[in-house]
């Protein structure tokens, strides 16, 4: 796959994503309105979509039909979409401005902003549910996925990683603290968005092992990257710990390398259908935003 394929690559799945989002959303008129709009506005603003895209690579990479995964992966977009709609909040990153919009506080109240947070972190363990059932997975597997699911949300995922990168706020970050938080705050869930493609596929413990490794890498490369890239200007204001502050920008690019090899050297062993993996782990690496 060049260049130029993947970028035909990611248009297409991306549109697959905002259709199925689209469809699984409620209608802005769905009572009460504000609530629904709000909810609408943060899942459709213009995004990347590596999630869902991640999630349907890797279903594909171990032998599954990547749209067997377009629904789990919009559960997954459901958590991190909350997870943003939150992080923007002034109690927390306090942000103006999401995915080139006014951020969903300032368009609806921060009170709306909160219930819509909280209302998709639900919906998404339901439509997980309702994606696998229609997929035909056995129950095992759902269980499975929905575990992830949780697993990558909670106390061991993005709420563990937000809490300390919170709580390191004007204060020194050790390295270790700062892998904590990158495993957690970011991570988490693109480690479980390879997972759970890998499950819906119905694949074998040795390739979800590969998978495993490459999502666990992948996900520390991006935030790593995203640091690099200070896109968030707001960690500068906020006075938050990044990779960049602790490690320094040198160091902090020869590990975003390393991650994206060790994510490579993962999946060395699939097959050619393995290769959108592949290249969105240079991707996430060499991206300029």
């Amino acid at each position: 796959m060049t260049e130029a394929e993947l970028v035909s690559y990611l248009k297409q799945r991306r549109s697959w994503v905002n259709q199925a989002l689209e469809k699984f959303l409620p209608g802005e008129d769905n009572p009460p309105s504000p609530l629904s709009r709000a909810v609408r506005y943060s899942v459709l603003a213009e995004g990347k979509r590596l999630r869902p895209i991640l999630c349907m690579a890797a279903c594909e990479a171990v032998g599954g039909d990547p749209r067997q995964a377009l629904g789990l992966g919009c559960a997954l977009e459901y958590i991190h979409a909350y997870s943003l709609i939150h992080d923007d909040l002034p109690v927390m990153d306090n942000d103006d401005f999401r995915r080139g919009q006014p951020t969903s506080h300032k368009v609806f109240g921060e009170a709306i902003a909160i219930v819509a947070g909280d209302a998709l972190n639900s919906e998404a363990f339901g439509l997980a549910v309702a994606a696998a059932r229609e997929a035909g997975l056995k129950p095992a597997a759902a269980l499975a996925i929905v575990e992830e699911l949780a697993l990558a949300s909670g106390l061991s995922g993005i709420v563990a990683g937000q809490a300390l990168d919170l709580l390191k706020r004007g204060q020194p970050c050790s390295p270790e603290e700062m892998d904590f938080i990158i495993r957690r705050k970011t991570g988490a869930l693109i480690r479980a968005a390879a997972r759970i493609g890998a499950l819906a596929a119905g694949c074998g413990k040795r390739d979800l092992g590969r998978i495993t490794g490459y999502g666990e890498a992948v996900g520390q490369a991006f935030q790593i990257k995203d640091d690099l890239l200070d896109e968030a200007a707001s960690d500068r204001g906020n006075q938050s710990a990044t990779y960049v502050s602790v490690h320094g920008r040198e160091q902090a690019q020869a590990r975003a390398a390393e991650l994206r090899d060790q994510a490579l050297a993962a999946i060395q062993s699939l097959g050619e259908a393995a290769e959108p993996l592949r290249l969105l782990a240079r991707y996430m690496v060499d991206r300029e935003t």
